[in-house]
């Protein structure tokens, strides 16, 4: 074990993360729920792949590897939300070990780091799924989200 745990937020991982995110510029008006907002966002995401993806079959690629993102961001909240409430319930027990702690952090670095190369693999599966000309295109989206934490809508589909 490292003598240096590193400790992943789900807001730095996201960041990470957002290079394969492909999210609108547009905003959301002030009035809907979050859930509508991201609703909203995903299908303006969407819309954005299929018009700058020129091919459909390669588009529908993309909103494929867009479903396995969201699909991985969701199971890392849920393992943040774990990992937090088991750190929780460490942190009341005055009596916990140092090794109880020192696991459940290595289990949850190890959890992050998965997901990080399962992100860094997706990402090389929309580079190999695009044109230079539609990465270029997808590029304003993804830079435009690195300020923006979108939370994927359970059950949404592409």
């Amino acid at each position: 074990m490292p003598s240096t745990i590193i400790r992943f937020t789900v807001g730095t991982v996201l960041a990470s993360a957002l290079v394969c995110a492909l999210l609108s510029t547009t905003a959301c008006s002030d009035h809907r729920t979050s859930a509508e907002q991201a609703a909203a966002q995903q299908a303006e995401i969407r819309g954005q792949i299929v018009k700058s993806v020129t091919d459909p079959a390669r588009a529908d690629q993309v909103l494929g590897l867009l479903k396995q993102w969201e699909t991985q961001v969701a199971e890392l909240q849920k393992t943040d939300a774990g990992f937090t409430r088991r750190l929780d319930a460490l942190n009341a027990d005055y009596a916990a070990a140092k090794d109880a702690f020192t696991t459940l952090y290595a289990e949850r670095q190890a959890s992050d780091t998965a997901f990080i190369r399962q992100t860094v693999e997706l990402r090389a599966e929309l580079v190999a799924a695009t044109s230079p000309a539609e990465w270029e295109q997808l590029a304003k989206i993804r830079t435009e989200l690195r300020s923006s934490a979108v939370t994927p809508v359970q059950g949404a589909t592409p």
